[in-house]
């Protein structure tokens, strides 16, 4: 059974404790101050993704 929730309410209404709410806590940040008119974004890879061969081509096939 699906259920019809968005993203911003999932964040906002269920993740209340440890990790989650950290991730809640940088969601709210990157919206308030982040991403604005006149900010650049840049996003880099690392970890296990680049011997794997995941580089570019998973952001932009």
């Amino acid at each position: 059974m699906a259920v019809d929730v968005s993203v911003v309410d999932l964040i906002d209404s269920y993740f209340s404790a440890y990790n989650s709410a950290r991730l809640r806590e940088i969601c709210h940040l990157l919206s308030r101050e982040v991403f604005q008119d006149g900010v650049t974004v840049g996003v880099s890879l690392s970890g296990a993704m680049t011997p794997a061969g995941f580089g570019v081509g998973i952001l932009a096939p």
